[in-house]
């Protein structure tokens, strides 16, 4: 397949009722930000999307298929589209951009230090590294941190990213 037969492909499986991959999703690290109109379609799996695109054809599915299953760690019936959708805005909207995050944000050169770098770059917000937690609660009010050394962090939201 050519490149803009790729693009054209992707474009048009992730447009839905009109609504572009941009549109559904355009916050892709902010997954509580609203309007959220993705969440529409998230009980989609890959598959389903594709079984309900009649005009695709065998290359294109294939490619997407294999491409995002890859990244979801599943097959197509069990991988989210939301999820999809999730690595193609990251990717700039696109497949090349989707391909070289798919990368990044896995374990190996970067892995959950790169995820966590990306969002610290791109988010208003604070953060500290190497601290070690005693305790987390959360409530309707937000997320509240015990830290080791008896500091005590409070925030409506809080991302974690413990290497495993």
């Amino acid at each position: 397949m050519q490149e803009n037969e790729i693009e054209t492909a992707l474009a048009d499986f992730f447009t839905i009722d009109g609504l572009t991959a941009r549109q559904l999703m355009p916050w892709p690290m902010d997954v509580y930000r609203e309007p959220a109109p993705w969440k529409w379609y998230d009980h989609l799996s890959i598959k389903d999307r594709l079984d309900s695109m009649t005009s695709i054809n065998m290359e294109a599915r294939d490619l997407i298929e294999m491409n995002y299953t890859a990244n979801s760690g599943t097959d197509a019936a069990n991988a989210a589209f939301s999820g999809a959708l999730r690595w193609y805005a990251l990717g700039g909207y696109t497949f090349a951009g989707t391909t070289a995050v798919s990368g990044t944000y896995k374990i190996g050169d970067g892995g959950m230090t790169s995820l966590a770098n990306a969002m610290a770059r791109e988010l208003n917000c604070d953060r500290s590294f190497g601290t070690e937690v005693t305790a987390i609660t959360q409530d309707d009010e937000g997320v509240t941190l015990q830290t080791k050394d008896g500091n005590t962090l409070t925030a409506g939201r809080m991302v974690c990213t413990i290497p495993l």
